[in-house]
């Protein structure tokens, strides 16, 4: 305010003046939830934890999976953190690094995957690789543990015991004679450690469902593994030589499993987000540890084309304890105006040590750089897979989970495993993962230290759930919730609350808990609710928003090919085919001219499009489209197909198809040679016949010359396709020229980094079903062990692009193809 006479007045006789608004802690919160702001899909791998699903020995009760299905966890990460960094998959034993590095037989991850997806079904796990380079070998050598004190735990339980070593009686980490590792454990490496994937799933092995062990991690904290694992690394190895080893087991997994999510690196903690020992020096600067991560994966994604990172992982042990700050720890991650108890790391995340920095936003820095070292469109995700807090009272616990759960829902984290697990936990899960929507919507509130909102909604059903978290440590809070573009009629709606939690466990099944049953009642779009202090309180409203139609099946929806056409063979042709009863109306198009809006480079001049069936029968042709544009551009402006000038001369015809195969061939009228693009739309979403395939052959080289099919996936459920890119197998219909080895590469619309690829389709884990499937679709079979590339994958609606280049920087004929599977 501007300068007053009457301060000085005050202050020097001491007035004091009675504040005009109450404390803060006694004022209303306000919060404004509209539910067409900030929409975000809400992963359901954030219910997830770290835990077992049992062994040989000692099998999960039907119990203890019922207890897992109440609760809602969608996401089980098995491999036990440091003891999985040293296991042997083939012998099934590991060595347990916090005790005396002996090896256990007890720990059978065949087991426990075969488990989980006989009992679980639908949910997700979560395993590792070996980047240590050595695993368990033999029971053999094992430190004595019993005779020395009865197996009992002491400060020494760390000390390097097993092969043969000698303990040190005063404790701590270090013994008298370290053990030999060579006695205990083996040589691994990217080849034998990745084979775990083809032991579980090809028929030879377990034949188990890839469908639910999609994640796994890249070791687990190795930039402490001279402390962790100092029995194999007593000098930690330098940060360059970790990312060489985590390139060359990033590249076997994903040639053995194109889907699989890379999860890394996995630092354990604050300090280890931003520093390597030793050091990271690069270019004439230094690196905090996770830039230069975040930098390397960039590079040599663009080198070689090949994803590496899938999601950014990092562990967190917080050693705040204060209620006060336990209850605002999930902003460590996303806000960039919370001072952290616990900043030390970061105060050196631009060189040397600055005692100024205090503002953590780790989440937020990783996504600066990642949008600046791989590109806007990086499509990486991030992860906390370990997580604790230094409490043992309920509600502290069970507010502190609550928040970190409604920060990441709110920024589309996509993966939350905490380690530890407290009273009160259980519940808070449950009442997420049961009541929540699948899409976040904004919720804004004016003292977000005090109390936050997390709200969602479920499309499909139009129901809201606004989730109440009041961190005031005593006192209870009047909150007033205002609802933003919802159709909510005044009227009493359910409300269910965690409050007063006891130290004891409380939750035992969906229907026994301690969740406590309300009514709030609404008028006008807001309504009032008093919040008990260390509270979580879920809204529960129903056709809060329009339910979404029911949507159509899922099926292919237009396809389109993109390659130079030539003549004679070199010709782009384009193949489909038709499937069900009666008729499709089917649009195709042949672009040439205006492909130069787009900027590409010498496209097509006058492109002719010849539809035949696949005997060779002469259907339809056309030349210049104009010549039909009353009919066809409304059908194409309906399909949001880009237009087209009248006087253009592109090619395309709509017509009729009955079921059945048919080519489009697309030539320049004059011989010339150019850029195409073939495209076939399906202009009859709901009738029965429909497109299950399309393929296109031609000469494919380098650049604007490779093959690019588009395809889209409607409806409102995922689809299975096979996708193959042919080139040696041509030679067997007498096709000359053909590409040699053709890489296979899809990618999401507006994606830069390609979400699954494939070189040689033999090497893939599941070749077998590879091959079952193109024989249940008809599909002409592939030579076993050939260079030909092939995909099967289920992708939900959206856009996508299959792209053929050269493996061997050649050029040739080369076919690609988009099967619909049943």
């Amino acid at each position: 305010m501007p300068n007053s006479p009457i301060l000085p007045f005050v202050a020097a006789v001491g007035l004091v003046v009675a504040p005009a608004v109450p404390p803060l802690a006694a004022q209303t919160v306000h919060i404004a939830v509209d539910v067409n702001q900030d929409r975000i899909p809400v992963s359901p791998f954030i219910y997830g934890k770290n835990d077992s699903v049992g062994q040989p020995t000692s099998p999960l009760s039907e119990a203890g999976f019922q207890l897992l299905r109440d609760a809602g966890v969608r996401m089980i990460r098995l491999h036990g953190g440091n003891n999985g960094t040293k296991y042997n998959w083939q012998k099934r034993l590991t060595s347990h690094p916090d005790w005396y590095n002996n090896v256990y037989v007890s720990n059978d991850w065949d087991y426990a995957q075969a488990q989980l997806q006989q009992h679980l079904p639908g949910v997700q796990s979560m395993w590792c690789f070996q980047l240590l380079g050595k695993v368990a070998d033999n029971t053999h050598n094992n430190f004595n543990d019993w005779a020395y004190n009865q197996s009992q735990w002491w400060s020494g339980t760390g000390q390097n015991l097993a092969g043969g070593g000698v303990a040190n009686a005063a404790g701590g980490h270090d013994a008298l004679t370290e053990g030999n590792p060579a006695l205990y454990l083996t040589d691994s490496n990217a080849d034998l450690s990745t084979a775990i994937l083809d032991h579980w799933m090809k028929p030879t092995g377990l034949g188990l469902d890839r469908s639910q062990f999609l994640y796994w991690n890249m070791d687990n904290e190795p930039e402490i593994w001279e402390g962790t694992h100092d029995d194999v690394m007593p000098t930690q190895l330098p940060a360059e030589e970790f990312m060489q080893r985590y390139f060359a087991y990033a590249k076997a997994a994903r040639a053995r499993f194109p889907e699989i999510r890379l999860v890394g690196p996995v630092p354990a903690n604050e300090w280890q987000w931003y520093n390597w020992p030793g050091g990271i020096s690069a270019g004439g600067r230094s690196y905090p540890w996770l830039e230069f991560f975040i930098k390397r994966i960039g590079e040599e994604q663009a080198r070689t084309g090949i994803r590496l990172l899938d999601s950014l992982d990092i562990h967190y042990y917080p050693g705040a304890s204060a209620p006060a700050d336990v209850v605002q720890l999930h902003r460590t991650f996303f806000d960039r105006d919370y001072v952290n108890p616990d900043a030390n790391g970061v105060k050196t995340v631009n060189g040397g040590w600055d005692p100024t920095i205090t503002q953590e936003y780790i989440f937020g820095r990783c996504a600066e750089w990642l949008e600046d070292y791989l590109g806007e469109d990086h499509g990486v995700t991030f992860a906390v897979t370990e997580t604790g807090v230094p409490v043992t009272n309920a509600p502290l616990a069970s507010v502190w989970y609550a928040s970190m759960m409604g920060e990441f829902m709110r920024h589309g984290v996509e993966i939350f495993t905490p380690w530890s697990w407290q009273p009160g936990m259980w519940e808070v899960l449950h009442l997420y993962s049961r009541y929540n929507g699948s899409i976040a919507v904004r919720a804004m509130s004016n003292q977000e230290n005090t109390v936050s909102a997390y709200a969602t909604v479920e499309p499909t059903s139009g129901a809201l759930t606004v989730v109440l978290v009041n961190r005031a440590l005593t006192a209870s809070t009047t909150t007033t919730v205002s609802l933003a573009n919802t159709t909510v009629a005044n009227g009493s709606y359910p409300t269910l609350q965690l409050a007063n939690l006891p130290a004891t466990e409380t939750f035992q099944s969906h229907t026994v808990n301690a969740l406590a049953h309300g009514t709030v009642s609404v008028a006008g779009g807001q309504f009032t609710l008093t919040l008990p202090a260390l509270s979580i309180t879920s809204v529960l409203f129903d056709g809060a928003i329009p339910a979404a139609p029911p949507a159509g099946p899922s099926r292919l929806a237009n396809v389109s090919v993109r390659a130079r056409s030539g003549t004679d063979n070199d010709a782009l042709i384009v193949g489909f085919v038709v499937s069900g009863s009666g008729s499709k109306e089917v649009l195709l198009r042949g672009i040439g001219p205006t492909l130069s809006r787009f900027g590409v480079n010498a496209p097509l001049a006058d492109p002719v499009m010849t539809l035949t069936s696949l005997a060779g029968s002469p259907i339809d042709a056309n030349d210049n489209w104009g010549s039909d544009a009353a009919r066809i551009d409304p059908i194409a402006d309906a399909l949001h197909a880009f237009g087209l000038e009248t006087t253009s001369l592109d090619a395309a015809l709509l017509t009729p198809l009955p079921a059945g195969a048919f080519t489009a061939r697309i030539a320049d009228k004059s011989g010339g040679v150019g850029i195409a693009l073939g495209e076939a739309y399906d202009a009859d979403l709901w009738g029965t016949a429909r497109l299950v395939n399309v393929s296109a052959r031609t000469w494919v080289g380098h650049g604007d010359d490779s093959l690019i099919a588009g395809f889209v996936v409607s409806g409102g459920s995922d689809k299975t396709l096979l996708i193959r890119a042919i080139g040696p197998r041509l030679t067997d219909f007498n096709v000359p020229g053909v590409m040699s080895d053709p890489t296979l590469r899809v990618y999401r619309q507006g994606d830069a980094r390609p979400l699954y690829q494939n070189d040689d389709w033999g090497a893939i884990s599941y070749a077998h079903e590879l091959a079952t499937t193109a024989s249940a679709i008809h599909a002409f079979g592939l030579t076993a062990g050939s260079k030909d590339a092939v995909l099967l994958l289920t992708l939900p609606p959206g856009v996508y692009s299959a792209v053929v280049t050269s493996a061997d920087n050649t050029t040739g004929v080369a076919l690609v193809e988009v099967y619909e599977v049943q």
